[in-house]
């Protein structure tokens, strides 16, 4: 099933390049575009919610804040890495790290139907992974552009409120509907609608590898090393953790993966130029979904089987931590100054006081002794 998906992928591709065009209603195509998507976030909502329902919560603890910390992670490394991109501004770089720093559903669904048709167990936490890592990168971008009044975007989303709200009624009705309802989530239908929305991802990403020759080959070779330093990172975090190579596996590939959903609708309202979404969004279905479906799934579940394999992962760490280092560099650089210089002024004039009467009551105390 996993070629046919890639098949109808890369026809979607091919239609576009060759400006073949569908004799279809546009607005009767949009909303099939919408009905799948949707249909998908449903699906993978309520198989998840009812499979954690069943097996409990216990793992989140661990891989939730994980996931969290690879999202604005990714966020911050792909900002430093942007930065040495002259023809990129401050905005666009901010941008396009939220893509980055976000998820693809399309990329999450081919890789269950992937790692499922490899026999791999994925825990159904791992739909909880895509609920966390949509939103933090997407809210630090809307903080540093300083547009407040975007968060309620970000919250309130249409994908994000639905795959909350089926994680949630699959944990609460799940169990009890599940067997009869199994064929609207599973089998056939599912595959089918899969197919129909990596097909309409596939003309996108063609329309989109147009404007990538506009932009020359570093905007390509930049998403590239951007996805899978992504993917590495969740990988080696993965395996710190403990995670099952299946969980390992998921959480390395949606790490590489990007937003092509919430992000350009949240950005696009708020940034000044809109070719920063553009580039963004070229490179997110122009690039890295392309990459990750096609090469990227397979290679980042061999490379979470063979860092789980490994006798000893006292590099890992090693290679964590100079990641972080990066990180820390690139939040600092990507802070306007004049934000930086007033949250050390308030800082300072907050404690100023209260270190120096405690530095006095110090001195007191080393005079009476």
């Amino acid at each position: 099933m996993t070629k046919f998906l890639m098949a109808a992928f890369l026809l979607g591709i091919m239609l576009t390049l060759s400006n073949t065009t569908l004799s279809i209603n546009k607005k009767l195509q949009q909303t099939l575009q919408k009905s799948s998507k949707y249909y998908l976030l449903i699906s993978i909502g309520f198989v998840g919610g009812t499979e954690l329902a069943q097996q409990g919560i216990g793992e989140l603890f661990i891989s939730g804040p994980l996931s969290i910390v690879l999202s604005l992670t990714i966020f911050f490394l792909a900002a430093s890495l942007l930065s040495f991109v002259p023809s990129l501004d401050r905005e666009a770089r901010i941008a396009w790290s939220a893509h980055q720093g976000s998820v693809s559903v399309g990329t999450f669904a081919a890789a269950t139907a992937f790692l499922t048709e490899a026999g791999t167990i994925v825990s159904p936490i791992s739909t909880t992974w895509l609920l966390l890592m949509e939103i933090p990168a997407i809210i630090v971008a809307v903080f540093l552009l300083n547009r407040k009044a975007s968060f309620k975007e970000v919250l309130y989303d249409k994908s994000v409120l639905l795959l909350l709200g089926a994680t949630i009624a699959g944990v609460v009705t799940g169990p009890y509907i599940y067997e009869t309802s199994a064929f609207l989530f599973h089998g056939l239908l599912f595959d089918l609608v899969l197919s129909y929305f990596l097909f309409e991802m596939g003309r996108k990403a063609g329309s989109h590898i147009h404007t990538l020759k506009t932009q020359g080959m570093s905007m390509i070779l930049y998403g590239l090393l951007i996805s899978l330093i992504s993917g590495m990172m969740g990988a080696i975090a993965s395996t710190l953790v403990k995670l099952d190579p299946g969980d390992a596996a998921m959480m390395s590939i949606l790490s590489a993966s990007a937003s092509y959903v919430l992000a350009p609708v949240v950005l696009g309202n708020i940034v000044n130029n809109t070719a920063s979404i553009a580039i963004s969004l070229s490179a997110s279905l122009g690039v890295i979904l392309p990459f990750n479906l096609l090469i990227g799934i397979p290679f980042y579940s061999w490379l979470s089987r063979y860092f789980a394999q490994l006798e000893t992962h006292d590099g890992l760490p090693v290679i964590w931590l100079i990641i972080s280092i990066v990180m820390l560099m690139a939040i600092i650089a990507n802070i306007p100054k004049g934000r930086l210089k007033s949250a050390f002024t308030s800082f300072t004039s907050r404690y100023q006081s209260r270190f120096a009467a405690r530095l006095v009551l110090i001195c007191q105390n080393v005079i009476r002794t």
